[in-house]
């Protein structure tokens, strides 16, 4: 895998272009990593920001997720990806639970 550069504030158009994947893919992809977020913040709810999450877990998630996807035929992503996702997964998470 190449080293994909992204911004943080990156639009969903630009990360999916950098993931290689077609709006099926893409759409799989976000299914995909809602359910582990979710099954993440549940399992560790102090974990509320990408930062907070230990990297072998980091790690093993992108793992996960990438096996997933290839057993499906859609390419594998980068960490870089994954941490663009997974943040603002949890974003949504602590303002769905804070109001």
């Amino acid at each position: 895998m190449s080293q994909v550069s992204l911004k943080v504030n990156a639009g969903v158009n630009e990360v999916r272009a950098a993931a290689g994947h077609n709006r099926e893919q893409w759409d799989r992809f976000y299914f995909i990593t809602k359910e582990e977020a979710r099954q993440l913040s549940e399992a560790h709810p102090n974990w509320t920001r990408w930062i907070h999450i230990p990297a072998n877990v980091k790690d093993s998630m992108l793992e996960g997720i990438n096996n997933r996807l290839v057993a499906e035929g859609i390419p594998a992503v980068e960490m870089i990806i994954l941490k663009w996702r997974v943040s603002q997964l949890l974003r949504d998470i602590q303002r769905r639970y804070s109001t």
